[in-house]
């Protein structure tokens, strides 16, 4: 009863993709170091989706991977930044959309 049992966890955990995560984490810690990583999030102001498209794999790998290296997560504000991402309005030439 008890092999049965774990022969249908096995089964039902396969199906639902459970486990792999830890896989893919393992598998993208081999590739990535920390400072690459805090350099993109931090730094470069990525989100983890970002990150994860650069390593194909999902964005919750990638938050995985932040927590394994003690990289602490920013905020929804922080994430989201003033204004469109990747424009500073000081530096935009107004005249010239005008």
């Amino acid at each position: 009863m008890k092999n049965t049992i774990n022969k249908l966890r096995n089964t039902l955990s396969s199906l639902l993709g459970v486990g792999e995560s830890r896989e893919k984490l393992d598998v993208l810690a081999s590739q990535v170091d920390r400072p690459t990583v805090f350099k993109l999030y931090w730094k470069q102001s990525k989100t983890l989706r970002e990150i994860a498209i650069i390593y194909s794999c999902s964005a919750q790998t990638v938050k995985l991977l932040l927590a394994k290296y003690g990289i602490p997560h920013r905020s929804y504000k922080e994430e989201q930044g003033p204004g469109v991402k990747g424009i500073n309005f000081v530096e935009v030439n107004w005249e010239f959309i005008l």
